[in-house]
């Protein structure tokens, strides 16, 4: 057997005992799978009744009708709550009476995601994920003093060169959205911190969902995806993305990320608050309602996924 013969068995198995172990690890941890929290509910079928699971809407950790300034006015997060209701009621509709019925929704994401005639099942569960996922970060409180010190602190720092430098990076990446979509911090399987995005629905769940840079924008001088490791734009030195990884190992359609941390970049989450042009100011508010603590407890190190 070849070196390279033997390289890409030692990869192939290390993927799939990533995947097995993710996929184990999302199923048990309800900071990873919110709103896997199935209920019963009995279905009328001619003079019988039937049993199937229903994915619920799980209520939010800070009251709503107080809103999350500067982040979220009440107007917003009350209709952004309202669109998780509409997602998870439509999805609960769309799976009824198939094979996806009984799914967890990580499960329902892994199955459709590479299935066209299944996209809107997809679309449907991928986006009251990433939804839930997003909303259960945020808190009513300024929460970055409950990152230092901490671990994932320092691994920032390492990754990144300081914790302003990760954000400057997050927020490039964030502005590179053009149109709808997620940013994401995220580990890969070799524990190291990254961040990247997604598109429209797309979710970290699936890597063939995730993209680290958009392949309708074009580097440009000032572009944040440029390969150098600092970009200067006038007066600003912003930092570039980390290199990119590579996703070909086999299986595809599996997960190599574990998401701790992700910006809601869809319209509707901040042009209400911002307005069209308001991007930037919508991110820099981001990070005073994080609550930190429930990202530490998505880490790998806390969780021992591998």
């Amino acid at each position: 057997m070849t070196f390279h013969q033997t390289f890409f068995l030692i990869s192939k198995t290390l993927n799939r005992t990533f995947h097995t172990s993710s996929l184990s690890s999302l199923k048990t941890n309800p900071q990873l799978l919110q709103i896997n929290r199935s209920r019963k509910q009995l279905i009328p079928y001619g003079n019988k009744l039937f049993v199937r699971n229903i994915h619920c809407l799980q209520p939010l950790p800070y009251p709503i009708d107080k809103g999350l300034e500067p982040l979220f006015s009440v107007e917003t997060l009350q209709s952004l709550f309202g669109y998780q209701a509409f997602l998870i009621d439509n999805l609960n509709k769309l799976t009824d009476d198939t094979e996806f019925q009984d799914c967890s929704i990580f499960e329902i994401i892994d199955k459709t995601a590479q299935v066209s005639e299944h996209a809107l099942i997809f679309n449907h569960a991928s986006q009251a994920w990433n939804n839930d996922f997003f909303l259960q970060t945020l808190a009513a409180k300024e929460g970055d003093k409950e990152l230092n010190g901490t671990d994932l602190y320092e691994r920032i720092k390492e990754e990144f060169e300081s914790i302003e430098n990760f954000k400057e990076h997050f927020k490039n990446m964030a502005l590179g959205i053009f149109g709808s979509g997620w940013t994401w911090l995220v580990e890969t399987e070799n524990d190291v911190l990254r961040v990247v995005n997604t598109y429209n629905a797309g979710t970290t769940l699936d890597v063939t969902r995730t993209q680290e840079k958009d392949p309708n924008n074009h580097p440009t001088p000032s572009s944040p995806f440029l390969s150098s490791s600092k970009t200067n734009v006038g007066d600003i030195n912003k930092p570039s993305p980390p290199p990119f990884i590579k996703l070909a190992l086999r299986p595809p359609h599996k997960s190599r990320f574990i998401p701790l941390l992700c910006l809601n970049m869809w319209e509707h989450a901040y042009i209400k608050d911002f307005g069209i042009q308001g991007k930037e100011i919508y991110i820099d508010s981001f990070w005073s309602r994080i609550n930190w603590e429930v990202v530490l407890q998505r880490t790998s190190k806390r969780n021992s996924f591998m």
